[in-house]
């Protein structure tokens, strides 16, 4: 089975954001973001771990809101291999 991916986009705002950039900001950090080597961890917590390095707000904070990282941590093994398994049902 191959490992899967998923990403997780989180913006913080400060007061110290002078310009209503909005979209535009977004945009051209995915574009930069799309052109740079991929990070790789081997678990979602080490991801999370990584991510939460330089943010100000709480990395419980995000997780507790997030709705990705609840999906990503209810999914189980019998979720990838549900469909090997039906085959077997008779």
């Amino acid at each position: 089975m191959r490992r899967q991916a998923a990403p997780i986009l989180w913006r913080e705002i400060y007061p110290s954001f002078n310009l209503p950039v909005g979209v535009w900001y977004v945009r051209e950090n995915l574009r930069e973001m799309f052109r740079s080597k991929p990070e790789r961890f081997s678990s979602l917590a080490e991801a999370l771990r990584h991510a939460s390095i330089g943010m100000r707000v709480p990395l419980e904070k995000w997780v507790s809101r997030s709705h990705v990282v609840k999906a990503l941590r209810s999914v189980t093994l019998d979720h990838f291999m549900g469909d090997m398994h039906d085959g077997d049902r008779g």
